[in-house]
């Protein structure tokens, strides 16, 4: 099973993408509140497949600080950013999810980058409400 760090600084936001991450790509989330936390447990384990996060989480650019910890450690771990590309480099294993954020996306971009194939369950699933709500108060 992979296994995947979600930093979001909103608990509601980051329980429904995690369960919805588990649930159809089948990765184990390991959540985080913020860039300092992740780099905190990247200094301690790095074997994750995939980080997803904010643009800007408590402030602060979140993607840039985990990126320029990486390159520093030379750790290589593919990033899904939440919200528009502003001025970062062009990384490919670098991915923007522009808002709104909608879970099926996120779902599918996810699936893609660890080579997971969607369940037809998600194919086929009508999304709640509260999974559209999120999308549009959080992203």
């Amino acid at each position: 099973m992979s296994k995947t760090i979600l930093i979001d600084d909103v608990e509601a936001t980051r329980s429904a993408y995690a369960l919805n991450l588990t649930t159809y790509v089948g990765t184990e989330i390991v959540d985080r509140k913020g860039p300092r936390d992740t780099i905190d447990l990247l200094e301690v384990l790095s074997d994750f497949d995939l980080i997803i996060t904010r643009q800007t989480v408590r402030g602060k650019n979140a993607p840039k600080l985990i990126l320029d910890y990486l390159k520093t450690k030379n750790i290589s771990i593919p990033m899904i950013v939440l919200g528009q590309q502003e001025g970062a480099e062009n990384t490919p294993h670098i991915h923007y999810l522009a808002p709104p954020i909608q879970v099926k996306d996120l779902i599918e971009l996810a699936s893609k980058v660890l080579g997971v194939v969607v369940t037809e369950i998600m194919e086929k699933r009508s999304w709640p409400n509260i999974f559209l709500f999120l999308s549009i108060i959080f992203s």
